[in-house]
């Protein structure tokens, strides 16, 4: 259901069902459940052709058309594939992997900073500021958006292992690439962002839609800290092959079970659905999300206006109607 609002941006459709699904085209295709997601330049063509991967597929978008590869990595199959920049496209190309079979998602990828740091260090991102357009389409309205927390600590615990230093950092997304002003950067850094990227809150917000586990590891690139100074330094291309390699050594620390197996889910509340909205962005409901669990809505007949707000750990797969009620009609994230 279409929640309307002056502004169209914030107008969210919570319904799953959209006229043109990521799967549309029936390729067929069956990826592995683990992907590493690159912003990488031609890094991902490069190592896949390194090591012999084998092209399984093809994304083709109107203007470039994006291999998928699919290697073994530690005995794991693994997709790989070069994330296109810009929050849209990013995120129009990774629904698409999930459409297939994706499941875990690392991704990787330079940041510009907001304060002094040197450049090829890498970060991990736990929130993200919606500075952007995408992710508007996939989850309702807020300000931030929070990481998956199972892929924040196989980041984390990755780098502890191989003695990486790094630093949590809140980020801004935004499409305006050009258009990130004095001001703006000096209000970004006050709300406690210290690095400026594009996708970071459109992904985060498609993993949790479809149901998908997504993390970044960010490395530092071009540096806005001195307004008067812009230094667009290299670019982070030091750190583009260590980059990838560690994304592989993060999903080999994320658990092939933990989506597959099922899982009881915890019907909370139901309510009217005048209140979903106030009562979805309450202190408990927001908390349970931090905690690593989603909030879904769901509608029931033969009055469609009784909802539920049911809470279910991230890493399990969409609710399916038969688990809650065989008179369910439609289902989607509340928050």
């Amino acid at each position: 259901m279409i929640h309307k609002h002056e502004i169209p941006i914030l107008e969210f459709d919570d319904n799953p069902q959209a006229v043109i699904m990521p799967t549309h085209e029936d390729l067929g295709l069956d990826l592995p459940p683990r992907c590493v997601y690159g912003f990488l330049e031609e890094e991902v063509d490069r190592y896949a052709t390194s090591v012999g991967a084998e092209k399984v597929g093809e994304f083709v978008s109107a203007t470039k058309t994006y291999p998928v590869y699919v290697m073994t990595y530690n005995g794991e199959e693994i997709c790989l594939a070069q994330a296109p920049v810009g929050s849209a496209a990013a995120a129009q190309f990774m629904d698409w992997l999930i459409g297939y079979g994706v499941k875990q998602i690392i991704s990787t990828g330079t940041c510009g900073v907001l304060v002094d740091m040197p450049e090829n260090v890498f970060l991990i991102p736990t929130r993200a500021l919606r500075d952007e357009g995408a992710s508007y389409h996939y989850v309702a309205p807020s300000r931030y958006i929070d990481m998956n927390k199972q892929a924040l600590v196989a980041i984390e615990k990755t780098l502890k292992q191989k003695k990486i230093p790094y630093e949590e950092v809140m980020t801004w997304s935004t499409d305006g690439f050009y258009r990130e002003t004095p001001d703006k950067i000096s209000y970004r850094i006050e709300e406690g962002c210290s690095v400026v990227e594009m996708e970071c809150a459109a992904l985060a917000a498609v993993a949790q839609f479809r149901g998908a586990i997504w993390g970044l590891l960010l490395f530092t690139a071009d540096s806005l800290a001195d307004i008067e100074n812009y230094n667009q330094r290299d670019w982070g291309s030091e750190a583009f092959d260590k980059a990838l390699e560690l994304c592989l050594d993060i999903l080999s620390r994320c658990n092939p079970n933990s989506i597959e197996k099922e899982h009881d889910y915890i019907i909370v509340l139901f309510l009217d659905l005048n209140y979903y909205f106030k009562i979805s962005q309450s202190s408990w409901v927001v908390s349970a999300i931090k905690s690593g669990f989603s909030a879904k809505r769901v509608s029931f007949f033969p009055n469609p206006q009784v909802t539920a707000i049911v809470l279910m750990p991230t890493v399990f797969p969409p609710i399916k109607s038969n688990l809650v009620s065989p008179t369910m009609t439609d289902w989607s994230l509340g928050a």
